[in-house]
């Protein structure tokens, strides 16, 4: 175990990656993430446990929508991301995971956070470039890990009936075996039929469809109208509206409207269904963006109106028109 200088070094360095810019949806997000990671490092893994629990039990939510438990996950993700620094600090990660899961054999998190920890350790052989980038001997522990991870979340199958963290990361060593296409959309189905609101299996499914990764603008359509089918009965057209605002994330920033096939008046429509559920400023802040890209005035004027200023910078900050431009204009400047 890590002494006490290093475990608040990485709590304090956590904060700094991930402060909130505002009161609210970000600092819940921040804090979640951060007691997490606290917890994991100083090793009381029966408290996260317990936190998982609860998360489940009352299918807890941020204000924006955002499930409590997938922040609580990426918390302990974080502390995985840092410790890829060196093959000793991963293997001191996937120990504490072991033991663990030792302590709590019926800990789904303990388990699907050993096969994510196994799966980073793929990709620090293989590294994050282009495949031709890669040393012919890091090809096979690149694999050997992927295949290790992937037979242990296969072993603890069962898991995936509680937490839907199992598919997720199933997902992610599904892109890098390079699964049949066919294949990565049944596991997609498959857990999409046990867990229809979860929006992270939505989130990674969409990486593969992405044009960057060998998808097509029509899948992404065709996704983002399956997602509404999986969830109109609680959230109407609301799933349509999240991805493609993943999908701007992910690759087209703001040219959503004039690289992809999205149908604005649909969208529009999600957008209201997001916020009858969830009034919160940063679904607010980044859907009066959106409209002001779309150059629909209206919906502009009308979300611009809803936004409690001052605006969330990080909304605003980095893809033009500027909070200031889309207001004047919304307000006939």
């Amino acid at each position: 175990m890590r002494g006490k200088s290093t475990l608040s070094l990485v709590v304090c360095s956590l904060v700094l990656i991930t402060a909130p810019v505002r009161a609210g949806e970000l600092e819940d997000r921040q804090e979640i993430r951060r007691i997490a990671a606290e917890r994991f490092m100083a090793g009381q893994y029966a408290e996260i446990d317990r936190q998982v629990a609860q998360y489940t039990e009352t299918a807890a939510r941020t204000s924006s929508g955002l499930w409590k438990n997938w922040l609580l996950f990426n918390g302990i993700r974080w502390v995985i991301g840092q410790a890829t620094t060196s093959e000793q600090k991963l293997v001191a990660v996937e120990q504490q995971f072991l033991d663990w899961a030792e302590r709590n054999p019926d800990s789904t998190t303990a388990h699907i956070g050993y096969a994510t920890a196994l799966t980073a350790h793929a990709w620090y052989y293989r590294g994050s470039g282009p495949a031709s980038t890669v040393r012919e001997q890091d090809w096979a522990p690149f694999r050997a890990y992927l295949e290790k991870a992937r037979a242990y979340l296969m072993g603890h199958a069962e898991d995936a009936l509680t937490n839907p963290h199992w598919y997720t990361e199933m997902l992610v060593i599904a892109r890098g075996q390079g699964w049949r296409n066919e294949d990565y959309m049944n596991l997609i189905s498959d857990g999409l039929d046990i867990h229809p609101y979860f929006y992270p299996i939505y989130f990674d499914a969409l990486t593969n469809l992405l044009p960057k990764w060998g998808g097509s603008l029509d899948t992404i359509d065709a996704f983002a109208l399956a997602a509404v089918e999986y969830t109109k009965e609680k959230e109407g057209q609301g799933m349509y509206a999240r991805i493609y605002w993943s999908a701007s994330g992910a690759e087209f920033g703001k040219d959503l409207f004039t690289r992809t096939k999205v149908d604005w008046s649909r969208m529009s429509a999600g957008i209201d269904d997001v916020l009858a559920l969830f009034p919160d400023q940063w679904n607010i802040n980044n859907f009066a963006h959106f409209a002001c890209l779309a150059k629909d005035r209206e919906k502009t004027r009308s979300l611009i109106a809803m936004i409690q200023e001052p605006p969330i910078h990080s909304v605003w900050k980095s893809v033009e028109p500027t909070y200031e431009t889309c207001r004047d204009w919304a307000n006939g400047g």
